[in-house]
């Protein structure tokens, strides 16, 4: 009987490593995700002050239709500018 009774403490580890892995896990996904999300967000804004044209974005974010982690790993977001800006010599214009 002894043997019984002394195991029985010893699954708390285990119950608390359960508990606690799904969080840690959320947490480590949104945080790629948002990495992600700011090396796509500087290509965007790198390709944009390449291209010929008047207006040019300089800061931008991605968008998702669904602001959740299984939204944004599952779905690709858009590319959202939010500061465009006169391009300081335009001379496609001549």
């Amino acid at each position: 009987m002894r043997a019984a009774d002394s195991g029985s403490g010893s699954n708390w580890p285990g119950i608390l490593l359960g508990m606690a892995l799904p969080p840690a896990l959320w947490a480590a996904l949104w945080g790629l995700s948002l990495m992600s999300d700011t090396t796509r967000v500087s290509s965007e804004v790198s390709a944009s002050m390449r291209s010929g044209g008047v207006m040019v974005c300089h800061d931008g974010r991605i968008a998702y239709d669904k602001e959740t982690l299984l939204g944004r790993i599952m779905v690709d977001g858009r590319f959202v500018c939010t500061d465009w800006r006169m391009r300081e010599s335009p001379s496609i214009l001549r």
